[in-house]
């Protein structure tokens, strides 16, 4: 998320959806088929009332009952699957982005980013 608050810091006041994965994904991974989908679409299910019936509302079980479930397990396992993967696609295309942005002293952004703020951080 860092990554494209870089290359672009009026993401999500330009009607391209913010910053949150399932957005950057859907942007600058769509070509893949590694959109990230939300977990409450993907999790959610109807909440049941005291007479059986499903009610209207949806609820989401925490991560620990979609893991330790059989019944969601499997599927679980692939959403954390494709999660890692498009994070990392995602940042390979957001690290050649940033490589072609001029930051200062003819520097590109990537640069900066790791070499200034990567020195910060180990100091």
């Amino acid at each position: 998320m860092h990554l494209a608050r870089l290359e672009n810091t009026s993401r999500s006041e330009s009607g391209r959806g913010g910053y949150s994965l399932a957005n950057l994904t859907k942007e600058c991974l769509s070509d893949t088929g590694l959109v990230k989908t939300p977990m409450s679409e993907r999790f959610s299910r109807p909440n049941v009332k005291k007479d059986g019936t499903e009610g209207k509302t949806k609820i989401l079980p925490t991560p620990c009952e979609l893991q330790r479930d059989f019944r969601t397990r499997r599927d679980f396992i692939d959403y954390a699957v494709t999660d890692a993967a498009a994070t990392w696609h995602l940042r390979n295309v957001l690290k050649e982005r940033l490589e072609t942005m001029e930051a200062a002293n003819g520097r590109s952004l990537w640069d900066f980013m790791f070499v200034t703020c990567g020195l910060l951080l180990f100091a």
